[in-house]
């Protein structure tokens, strides 16, 4: 991997997790109101396929057409906002496309929880605080420092296995 692809991938990564703090803090605000009131708290469909209920998913869309046009010098073609839901939490995925190195990064989050038996939200998730200022030098010093580690604890492994033996 070249020190061109290694930066874009890290520009890449900050500006994922700091969509996904932007939006998580949306979605709160978003959601709030379904978790104290006492009538229609309902968020996800029970019968036939689930998915969201049309009232939820057309706010879920408006939140991301506003995010994009609020961002659109940051968003690019391939970038992707999934909401989808697994068991009983409501999940955002960010995928984010990244031309030098042809892969997406992404971040999956969850931002509420919700009863499968009644769709109802029933736990809001706290906003998320991601890093978003990552840096190349920063990496490589973790990635030897891992592998310096790494080769002490296999010299320290044949040592012992020497010992047992």
């Amino acid at each position: 991997m070249t020190v061109t692809t290694c930066n874009s991938a890290i520009l890449t990564r900050n500006r994922c997790n700091g969509f996904a703090n932007v939006l998580s803090r949306r979605l709160r605000e978003l959601l709030l109101p379904y978790c104290v009131l006492q009538g229609n708290r309902k968020v996800r469909k029970i019968s036939g396929y689930g998915g969201w209920t049309k009232k939820v998913e057309k706010q879920l869309d408006q939140l991301i057409i506003d995010f994009k046009q609020d961002n659109k010098e940051c968003i690019r073609e391939h970038d992707r906002f999934i909401f989808h839901a697994s068991y009983n939490h409501c999940m955002l995925t960010i995928k984010l496309w990244d031309r030098e190195s042809r892969t997406y990064q992404s971040k999956e989050m969850t931002f509420a929880r919700f009863n499968e038996d009644t769709g109802e939200i029933t736990s809001l998730c706290n906003a998320t605080n991601y890093r978003c200022d990552y840096t190349l030098d920063e990496l490589i010093d973790a990635k030897n420092r891992y592998d310096f580690h790494q080769s002490q604890m296999i010299e320290a492994k044949i040592l012992i296995n020497q010992f047992s033996h």
